[in-house]
């Protein structure tokens, strides 16, 4: 069977994007369940800096696989920063405005990731279909 999927570049993009778009979503989630937590430190990624060496990674990676699939966690596990301001009187640093902005941006993209996923797909169902 041909794989045409895992031979095309932009959906391996787009893979690798929705899998750390998922990652930061999870990351900032926990950050404003943590909110009032006391001495908790705010956490986030470099989403291009990290997209990037996963991507690279993951191009290394499934030479050596045969084809295998490999989520993003299992290619390499993120460079978790510490994020935030100053801390508070109670030794937590989340702010939940910033985190509310950084969700919202992480859901666009993740959305705009999809809408760019699906495209390709149709591309491929209608190159199958003629």
């Amino acid at each position: 069977m041909i794989d045409l999927l895992g031979n095309d570049q932009a959906v391996r993009f787009l893979e690798t994007s929705l899998d750390m778009l998922s990652v930061r979503h999870s990351l900032i989630a926990s950050n404003i369940a943590n909110v009032d937590t006391p001495n908790y430190k705010a956490v986030d990624l470099d989403f291009s800096r990290e997209l990037r060496v996963a991507f690279e990674r993951r191009e290394s990676q499934e030479i050596g696989i045969r084809g295998a699939r490999l989520r993003y966690e299992e290619v390499l596990s993120p460079r978790i920063v510490e994020s935030g301001g100053p801390a508070r009187f109670d030794g937590n640093n989340v702010n939940i405005d910033s985190e509310m902005g950084k969700l919202a941006q992480t859901s666009g993209w993740y959305a705009q990731a999809t809408k760019m996923m699906a495209v390709k797909l149709r591309m491929i169902k209608a190159a199958i279909r003629d």
